[in-house]
């Protein structure tokens, strides 16, 4: 028993898709447009976990890992900036509609929240009315009455 084989992870596992020409640079360059780490995954048909792996094992996709998790939480700072500015990100115009939107918005959350009283509905005056038919046409009278919440 001591002349066994040492035992690999997986018999059945496929060959990596790891191509050191291309995914560093294509990761870090997917990364300054603010795609994710898993969209990114996606995009090249591998599990986030496999990523990880190749980070772990090839210096040069760690680094640029490393790169593409900076590049990443810069762009949506920056978005997140932009859109607090009421800027659009892609054609750099001022949007006054944002702006004004969230001045409104804006000065609402700063507000203490009021506890209203309960308030009671106003009197209202209750008129009686009749209906008299005549030849010449109906006819109402309005008779004045109490208020309505009177007692």
């Amino acid at each position: 028993m001591d002349d066994a084989k040492p035992r690999h992870k997986s018999v059945f596992g496929r060959p990596t898709k790891y191509n050191r020409e291309f995914h560093p640079y294509d990761l870090v360059r997917r990364s300054i447009e603010g795609e994710s780490l898993e969209e990114v995954c996606l995009s090249w048909s591998i599990h986030v976990d496999t990523l990880y792996a190749w980070s772990h094992k090839h210096k040069e996709f760690s680094e640029a890992h490393k790169r593409a998790v900076t590049n990443i939480k810069a762009y949506w700072l920056k978005m997140g900036r932009y859109a607090a500015m009421g800027i659009n990100p892609k054609s750099g115009k001022f949007n006054i509609q944002a702006l004004v939107w969230m001045m409104k918005v804006g000065g609402k959350i700063q507000e203490p929240m009021q506890i209203e009283e309960e308030k009671k509905p106003e009197p209202t005056e209750v008129k009686s009315e009749v209906v008299y038919e005549t030849e010449w046409g109906s006819t109402v009278e309005t008779t004045p009455g109490k208020k309505d919440n009177e007692e």
